[in-house]
């Protein structure tokens, strides 16, 4: 078995335009775009805050 997986894998025209688009410029922008969003989303900036800590901001 020395045949690897990779070496029957047979790259079609929609295979290689797939492989292009995924190590162009334009896709590894939209992943970073996309990866920035979710960090922002996952602050604790953007969370809302308890009512607790509202009472306590207020109180300072």
């Amino acid at each position: 078995m020395t045949n690897s997986i990779f070496e029957k894998i047979v790259l079609t025209k929609e295979n290689e335009e797939a492989l292009e688009y995924a190590t162009s410029k334009a896709y590894l922008k939209r992943v970073k775009a996309s990866e920035a969003k979710r960090a922002k989303r996952n602050t604790i900036i953007n969370k809302p805050i308890s009512k607790e800590v509202q009472k306590a901001l207020l109180a300072l």
